[in-house]
């Protein structure tokens, strides 16, 4: 569909653009419309796109589940499971910083999910050698009684895990 986009472009096949048009959507956006709203793309559609999401995480697919999430995560950033799809695919990536920001976003638009956010932020605060910040969410959590025993298993594997990785370690 893209390579199809781009040839009309070059061949000067596409109509020029509604400028009322394009002022509208601008300013539907700032009024806080998402851009599948905006587009009138159907729900469907999105609930489509995440079963795909889905799929590939649960498949171990990380790279392919990111880039969906992050397709959803543009079509509607009003959704925390879009979000923490995103961010725990970049986490599954190593990629923690990014799984960091993305979780903090996650977090301001679903704060119902507060405690299973914090909970792999402070994976990645571990796996980023932050065990301090890391101790401090685990705290919160541990005295909301929000942690199960085997997220307490999974906090002391990805310290060792950490701890293994580190360049320090023998």
């Amino acid at each position: 569909m893209i390579p199809k986009i781009i040839a009309a472009i070059r061949q000067g096949q596409l109509d020029p653009i509604d400028e009322d048009k394009l002022e509208q959507m601008v300013n539907e956006f700032v009024g806080g419309k998402t851009l599948h709203k905006i587009a009138g793309l159907p729900e469907e559609g999105l609930a489509k796109l995440y079963e795909t999401a889905y799929y590939y995480f649960q498949n171990r697919r990380y790279s392919e589940s990111a880039q969906a999430f992050w397709v959803l995560c543009q079509l509607n950033s009003d959704s925390g499971s879009y979000l923490f799809g995103l961010a725990a695919s970049l986490q599954m990536l190593r990629q923690y910083r990014g799984a960091l920001e993305i979780y903090g976003l996650a977090l301001i638009k679903d704060p119902q999910s507060s405690a299973k956010i914090s909970f792999q932020m402070a994976e990645c605060l571990i796996m980023l050698g932050k065990k301090t910040e890391a101790d401090k969410i685990i705290a919160v959590l541990d005295k909301q009684n929000a942690l199960g025993q085997d997220q307490k298993k999974q906090l002391v594997l990805a310290q060792s895990r950490s701890i293994a990785l580190s360049p320090n370690s023998p």
